[in-house]
């Protein structure tokens, strides 16, 4: 099959000033005639005839856009008309238009490929960088990005779209176009663990995740379009992962041997779509869901009520990958009070780590002070206040230590180390909290045989409430 072409024939001798122009895959061409060519994109105007023009024409056409060889320009008799063909077969003409009297016939023989469609949404974990790449793999100029955030249906979008961008290219020849999502994405996600202690299978929170819908067109006139749906959540990955890191699990958490205590809240953050099955020691467990809605593509479960057992074996199905099993070993800690340090996994999702042994609760102090009056009208009260404090108030703090581990938790105590959000659980009681450890030497068992560590936190608020 022939290449695109556009063939320009003059019916005039055109005046100086004026010009043809015409477009390809979106990038313009245009010759200005003038008396004398003196700088690119400039072809002689002669008074001999419509000919020589176009011969002038072919000439600048050759010196400004085809050094490399990308077109075949001809004159051809008898029709007496200009033929510029392209080398490529990814390449179309448009937008013709002139003021010098010419006529072009344009004749496109590429059809760009179709845009994938994304029929289920893909997961986006946006504490990295996740960068939307338009790929049309065919020069543009622009590339608009619309895109639209919300909770709940994903087949109910708002109407208009929470952000609009744009980009031009950086230089001709351009074939790809990134917009770096992830800060926006951010905005609509809210890490919470308002149902942690909750019995069961549970719904994940609305706003722990939201969908992010995108809409991508290259050019006024597309030569290419693209669209897609995906569910961000507030995960994260390693630097040797890149850019767009997405789980290598169904199951949000990393490993798949833990140690969890009796009587404890633990729950466990997982994928439903393909899930045909959540089994708990080989007892089934019920759960509906509908991956339209956001907050049921997440769920997760408590072991809580399963912490009677020595063993927990927690096993999901699916149906279009292979099935993930969990192995839990339960422990007791029958002298110290546990303190369950819950937090935001790498997943973007709550993980427990359980600190059982001594912990050593402290305060902070701050506040002001300045010298007062010992005297009431001349009389010396030796009972005044020399020294008065002012804004006086308080930040809790504890430092908690650790069970003998094994060295694969030293993966959990990382993501911890590196997690945003934290919450200290004490009896049932949920505190926000600051991890105040801020660097660690990771143990080894074969250096120091037994494993143990010790962490320090300050509760995120005051003392006394001042809100």
């Amino acid at each position: 099959m022939a290449n695109s072409k556009i063939e320009i024939t003059f019916s005039r001798i055109p005046l100086v000033n004026e010009y043809v122009k015409f477009k390809i895959n979106g990038l313009e061409y245009i010759e200005t005639f003038k008396t004398v060519r003196t700088t690119n994109f400039e072809a002689t105007k002669t008074n001999v005839g419509a000919i020589e023009n176009m011969f002038n024409y072919i000439s600048a056409f050759n010196l400004d856009y085809n050094t490399s060889g990308s077109f075949i320009v001809e004159f051809k008799i008898p029709e007496f008309l200009i033929s510029i063909t392209t080398t490529s077969n990814t390449v179309n003409f448009t937008d013709f238009e002139t003021t010098a009297g010419a006529t072009a016939v344009i004749t496109n023989t590429y059809t760009p490929p179709a845009p994938p469609t994304i029929l289920t949404p893909q997961l986006a974990q946006i504490r990295s960088t996740y960068s939307l790449r338009v790929i049309p793999n065919l020069p543009f100029i622009n590339c608009d990005l619309l895109l639209y955030a919300w909770t709940g249906d994903k087949n109910s979008p708002p109407t208009l779209p929470a952000y609009s961008l744009s980009k031009q290219v950086v230089q001709l020849g351009q074939t790809v176009a990134s917009f770096d999502i992830n800060h926006i994405a951010k905005e609509y996600i809210n890490n919470s663990i308002g149902n942690y202690n909750l019995d069961g299978v549970q719904d994940v929170l609305a706003d722990s995740n939201v969908w992010i819908q995108y809409f991508a067109s290259c050019d006024t006139t597309p030569v290419y379009e693209t669209e897609g749906l995906l569910l961000a959540t507030y995960g994260a990955g390693y630097f040797q992962d890149g850019y767009n890191p997405i789980p290598t699990t169904k199951a949000l958490i990393t490993g798949n041997k833990f140690t969890i205590y009796k009587d404890q809240d633990y729950r466990v953050y997982f994928q439903t779509t393909g899930l045909t099955g959540i089994f708990v020691n080989e007892v089934e467990v019920p759960y509906t869901f509908d991956t339209d809605l956001n907050y049921q593509m997440i769920a997760s479960i408590n072991l809580k009520e399963y912490t009677t057992e020595p063993v927990i074996y927690l096993y999901l199905e699916y149906e279009d990958v292979p099935d993930e099993t969990l192995i839990f070993n339960v422990k007791e800690e029958c002298f110290y009070n546990i303190v369950n340090c819950v937090f935001i996994n790498k997943y973007g999702y709550p993980q427990t780590f359980s600190l059982t042994k001594v912990s050593k609760p402290s305060i902070d102090i701050e506040g002001q002070d300045y010298r007062g009056l010992i005297s009431n009208f001349g009389v010396y009260n030796t009972t005044s206040h020399q020294t008065v404090s002012f804004n006086i108030n308080g930040t809790n703090k504890v430092k908690c230590n650790t069970d003998y581990l094994n060295e694969v938790e030293n993966n959990i105590i990382q993501e911890m180390l590196l997690s945003e959000s934290i919450w200290l659980i004490e009896n049932g009681v949920i505190s926000p909290a600051v991890l105040e450890t801020k660097s660690l030497d990771y143990k080894q068992t074969k250096v120091e045989r037994l494993i143990q560590y010790e962490f320090g936190f300050k509760y995120a608020f005051n003392t006394l409430n001042k809100v």
